[in-house]
């Protein structure tokens, strides 16, 4: 097993300044003796704004400051901090805390303060991210928060540093959040991550985190979302084009809940567990319903410095996986993973980096597939999910409207396999065929010709070219001619604009 080494941002239960870049200077308050030359607002909601003052401001929407590290200094638990649309340039930390039934609140927002905005559904919807709170990072890390309970939501962060953001608070909760281009010349055994997550009971919700790391170089040492503590859970998030792993899980992680995430492209791998800390073991993790593509390295795997790195009490069940370059699973210890989904997502518009649309088309094999418990209520977009089902695999639920809108291509193929009887060696079987149709609303075209592999050919009598309308069909018709006994198979692939860009057939038969 592959053992790997990550990011020193590491805090030891029992050791917490035991730190390269020191937890103790990032817990550090700031100045206490700081002024302002005006009393700060009476009220629960304060305000900050690029075209407001920290020295002559105070909190209020029509005086409001100019920076979130000032706002920190300024507000308890229950407060909730409006940040108005611009460019907020330099690393910052927050520092103060609010408590589990009082959380203090950073919220991003129109220039006018008029409603939130969440930035990861702007950048997933392609939209204008001037219209967002944008974080702009300068050194180590764009956001570092030492506070307990607090929140996150909806903002645009980058930066050169080693995270996006960072919190090593109990009780995070990030979400809607669009993390991107983070530390994206660098690799190194310092590591780095997009969300950063060395607090308890983090809980990372509706993001949008991509190109963290040199990518499209490999890295594991930089994540897109990385757990280092126990409890929490990552829901509706989507991780992609990272060096790393999408979700790495990883020193003194238990009893967290991975569901419902899209994870593709990422250039180590999907989602990865463990640890290499003597005498610890990362158990009660459960992942499920995420879809796990086109990932370099395992979909899901267990790693460490021994099998009891990882426990019996993991969790894998409902998710999607295809087309990851090192397999789907790699698990320890025995376990196995369950009711998984092996093919194409069927996206509506698969491009593999963040100009694509990674809503479900009507014929994906996620649609119904998820398990209900534990499943979030609602996905990426706000939408609800049915209580009790049928849940849906990934970040959004499929939407019927959203379906009818698009203008993609969509394969169905069936049966999606064929097994041919017993056929003696030298002879050739009975032509057996496949339906393939496009359910899309686009044509399908076929960028090469269809590849076939093992002791099989086609049969010289089905239908379909290089394209096929919307809504129509045709059939691909396959023989079997071994050369030997023996089972043996094969495949029918097919190169195209649909989906991930790539779908097989599966063939099997026996020679006798």
């Amino acid at each position: 097993m592959r053992r790997i080494t990550f990011s020193t941002h590491v805090v030891a239960l029992a050791a917490a300044c035991a730190l390269t870049m020191s937890a103790c200077q990032h817990a550090s308050m700031m100045n206490a003796s700081e002024e302002t030359s005006t009393s700060v607002a009476s009220s629960s909601n304060y305000y900050v704004s690029t075209t407001g003052s920290d020295s002559t401001g105070n909190g209020s929407i029509s005086k409001p400051w100019a920076t979130i590290a000032h706002a920190s200094t300024q507000v308890g638990a229950g407060a909730t901090v409006y940040v108005a649309a611009g460019v907020y340039s330099g690393s910052f930390t927050t520092n103060s805390s609010g408590t589990s039934s009082a959380y203090i609140t950073y919220v991003a927002s129109t220039a006018n303060f008029s409603g939130a905005v969440n930035c990861a559904q702007v950048a997933a919807d392609h939209g204008d991210l001037g219209t967002c709170a944008q974080l702009v990072g300068t050194t180590t890390d764009t956001w570092i928060n030492d506070g307990n309970y607090v929140a996150i939501k909806g903002f645009d962060v980058s930066g050169p540093g080693i995270n996006g953001i960072y919190t090593q608070g109990a009780g995070t909760l990030i979400s809607g959040n669009h993390v991107h281009d983070v530390l994206t010349s660098t690799c190194n055994s310092t590591g780095g991550s997009g969300i950063n997550l060395n607090g308890t009971n983090a809980e990372v919700v509706g993001n949008y985190v991509h190109n963290i790391g040199p990518y499209p170089a490999a890295c594991g040492y930089v994540q897109g979302i990385y757990f280092l503590q126990a409890g929490g859970y990552a829901y509706n998030n989507i991780s992609f084009n990272n060096s790393g792993f999408g979700i790495q899980l990883w020193h003194y992680p238990s009893n967290i809940d991975i569901f419902n995430n899209t994870i593709f492209a990422n250039a180590s791998g999907g989602i990865v567990l463990g640890t290499d800390t003597s005498g610890v073991t990362v158990n009660y993790i459960t992942v499920a319903n995420n879809i796990l593509v086109d990932n370099g390295g395992m979909g899901v795997s267990e790693q460490g410095a021994s099998n009891s790195s990882t426990g019996t009490n993991n969790v894998y069940e409902n998710n999607l996986v295809e087309g990851n370059s090192g397999g789907s699973f790699s698990l320890q210890n025995g376990l196995t993973a369950t009711l998984t989904v092996t093919a194409a997502p069927q996206f509506v518009d698969y491009t593999g980096t963040s100009s694509g649309n990674y809503h479900l088309l009507s014929t994906s094999p996620a649609i119904g597939k998820g398990v209900a418990s534990g499943a979030p209520s609602t996905d990426f977009d706000g939408n609800s999910r049915p209580a009790g089902g049928p849940i849906d695999i990934g970040a959004y639920q499929y939407v019927a409207s959203a379906a009818t809108a698009s203008t993609e291509p969509a394969i169905n193929l069936s049966p999606s396999s064929l097994t041919f009887d017993s056929t003696a060696p030298g002879a050739t079987s009975a032509i057996q065929y496949v339906t393939l149709t496009n359910s899309g609303n686009a044509t399908l075209n076929f960028s090469q010709d269809f590849a076939i592999s093992g002791p099989f050919a086609f049969g010289g009598t089905g239908t379909c070219g290089l394209s096929v309308a919307a809504g129509s069909n045709c059939t691909i018709s396959v023989v079997f001619k071994p050369a030997k006994a023996g089972e043996v198979t094969g495949a029918v692939t097919l190169t195209d604009n649909a989906g991930t860009g790539s779908q097989q057939i599966q063939l099997s038969g026996t020679g006798s």
